[in-house]
């Protein structure tokens, strides 16, 4: 019996926006096509003892963890750090650091780390765009986007999806 070829699946690719407090996630398909979004947001007390940090970190990877399992992208994007600012630039570093190392433990996934400036000026012509500025050039999907976070992780899918 001869086995027939199977049609190849269409490539998905994801984009994160890595925050403490409210990560954005994106998977457009391979026409560019946003099909899930979400911003998933996680509060802490300003005073939280260390072992309440750690757990937000297991807990931040471990739901990215699992809409890659759900997604199955074939690539996964990832913005860069914002370097010019100061603040809680150590805790955002060790996130990075978590979904990084969940991402290669769990499904040998290397995600690419985007400069968010360069894909905005690949995806919007114009790499110094304002958040608000963003919202309007992305005003065609605002059903899907809904906020800062669930733009830019787009942002850095479609740039990602481009490449």
């Amino acid at each position: 019996m001869t086995q027939l070829p199977m049609a190849p699946r269409k490539i998905i690719t994801m984009g994160l926006d890595l925050s403490l407090s409210a990560t954005g996630i994106v998977c457009l398909n391979a026409d560019g096509a946003v099909f899930f979004s979400m911003t998933y947001g996680y509060s802490l007390k300003v005073k939280a003892s260390a072992e309440d940090r750690i757990k937000r970190l297991d807990d931040i990877s471990y739901r990215i963890t699992f809409f890659v399992q759900e997604m199955r992208p074939d690539v996964i994007g990832i913005e860069d750090f914002a370097y010019a600012k100061k603040f809680q630039q150590a805790q955002l570093g060790e996130l990075h650091g978590a979904v990084k190392v969940s991402l290669l433990r769990e499904f040998k996934k290397i995600p690419e780390i985007v400069g968010i400036q360069r894909a905005r000026k690949e995806v919007l012509g114009y790499g110094g765009s304002t958040k608000k500025e963003i919202e309007k050039r992305l005003v065609h999907l605002s059903t899907w986007l809904k906020d800062d976070n669930q733009r830019d992780a787009y942002v850095v899918a479609e740039y990602c999806r481009r490449i």
